[in-house]
């Protein structure tokens, strides 16, 4: 069996979208023939903890732990929060008015840290990593980022092992909408556009996770770069049944749900709902499981919905997926930036496998639209049309009194995580048998 080297920075006890990828990419790739050796840090600073997900970690998989220093830490001390409180990638930037210090934190985390807070692991990493791979052969190395930082250390090893090397690309980098709040000179943004061409450059295969992505980095270097979208774990739906949460119309979200995902027009059409079916309001639950901006529970609460508000904190996956299959509708709202075209966020699959109508606030001719639409797993409605949500609810909500509320989805085979592994180990033997 082939060996693959893959460096991450989420891995379990991470919880959150960003750990399935790989997660569940390395569960299945020995069943086509590659034994995967994952190296990734010993003391993260993740945004959410999800202890139960170790246990999907398979039992012969070699993970090799080591510590990073983050200043996080720094943060935590100057602001005097507790060693325990959990720093988001955004800290310093959520929605309402921030402090001056605040500002400042984001300006020095933007323009100082390049090419994000992670760079101290670039160093001790490659020094371990070079030694490493000397007594221990691998036949290949993947990188998957954000944070990128970590796309530095594998362009560093290429240059000094020659192995073959994939770039995973989760998020955009020089593109992605998150810099523009982070106040970042032109000389910082030119320092990102050169290290991501680098890595472009020096990359034998590049994946990225939609089509826009790929577009987008085909004009920086064409011809290598693929497709590999995340997807869902059919495992993870085993004897789960569909039960309704106490027979409620209820619309669930689960998720991290940030100021740029906050669906406006979905609390000002469900509080015209609610006085014009009355009946709706014995009938609505809105339930959002995960970490909620503050902004959106004040706008839920400003259009008068909080009664029917029901909120959980982040939760073990096996749970998220039970809490899912239980929805009348998903939410899904894709973050309302100049980049929204590309953007697919993973609990979209996840949605899609739990086979419950899908309500998608996301541009139609965008990616997670097209998905949604393509796989007849709800509707789509962009930001701005109220009068056309207003009539997709009302529609939703016949067929939940009528109890017809079902979809009948198609094609969302090809995004289960063991067709996207085979995918990727096709993606890997090309790579390491054409002469690099």
């Amino acid at each position: 069996m082939r060996k693959v080297l893959i460096i991450t920075y989420y891995w379990p006890p991470s919880g959150g979208a960003g750990v399935q990828r790989w997660l569940k990419f390395v569960k299945y790739l020995p069943s086509f023939g590659w034994q995967p050796v994952v190296y990734t840090v010993a003391n993260g600073e993740y945004p959410v903890i999800d202890a139960s997900l170790e246990n999907e970690i398979p039992k012969d998989v070699e993970v090799i732990k080591k510590k990073i220093w983050e200043p996080y830490a720094l943060y935590k001390f100057i602001y005097r929060k507790e060693k325990e409180d959990r720093i988001t990638p955004n800290t310093g930037l959520s929605s309402g008015k921030s402090s001056k210090s605040q500002l400042a934190a984001a300006w020095i985390r933007g323009n100082l840290l390049i090419p994000d807070p992670r760079k101290f692991w670039i160093r001790p990493s490659v020094k371990f990593l070079t030694d490493y791979l000397k007594k221990n052969p691998v036949d290949a190395i993947i990188t998957s980022s954000p944070p990128h930082s970590l796309q530095l250390i594998g362009l560093t090893l290429k240059k000094k092992t020659g192995l073959p090397w994939i770039v995973d690309f989760r998020d955009p980098w020089s593109s992605y909408y998150f810099l523009l709040n982070l106040q970042l000179n032109k000389r910082v943004m030119d320092k990102h556009r050169a290290l991501e061409k680098k890595v472009l450059d020096t990359a034998d295969r590049v994946i990225v996770v939609s089509p826009s992505m790929k577009e987008n980095m085909e004009k920086i270097v064409p011809g290598k770069i693929s497709v590999i979208t995340n997807g869902y774990d059919e495992e993870d739906f085993l004897g789960i049944a569909e039960e309704r949460t106490g027979n409620k119309f209820s619309m669930v979200y689960t998720g991290t749900f940030l100021p740029t995902q906050n669906p406006n027009i979905l609390w000002e059409a469900l509080a015209e709902l609610t006085t014009e079916f009355p009946k709706l309001k014995d009938d609505l639950e809105i339930k959002l499981v995960g970490i909620i901006d503050p902004l959106i529970l004040s706008d839920i609460t400003k259009h008068q919905l909080d009664r029917f508000l029901v909120l959980q904190n982040y939760v073990p996956h096996n749970e998220v997926i039970k809490i899912q299959k239980a929805a009348s509708v998903l939410l899904l709202s894709v973050n309302n930036t100049p980049t929204a075209r590309e953007i697919i966020t993973g609990k979209l699959f996840e949605y899609l496998g739990s086979g419950r109508p899908i309500l998608c606030f996301a541009p139609k001719d965008g990616d997670a639209g097209k998905i949604v639409l393509d796989a007849k797993a709800g509707v789509v409605n962009d930001y701005y049309n109220k009068e056309a949500l207003k009539q997709q609810l009302v529609h939703l909500y016949a067929k939940y009194r009528a109890g017809t509320l079902s979809i009948q989805s198609s094609g969302i085979e090809k995004y289960s995580r063991r067709k996207l592994t085979e995918e990727l180990s096709i993606l890997l033997r090309e790579t390491t048998t054409s002469g690099n």
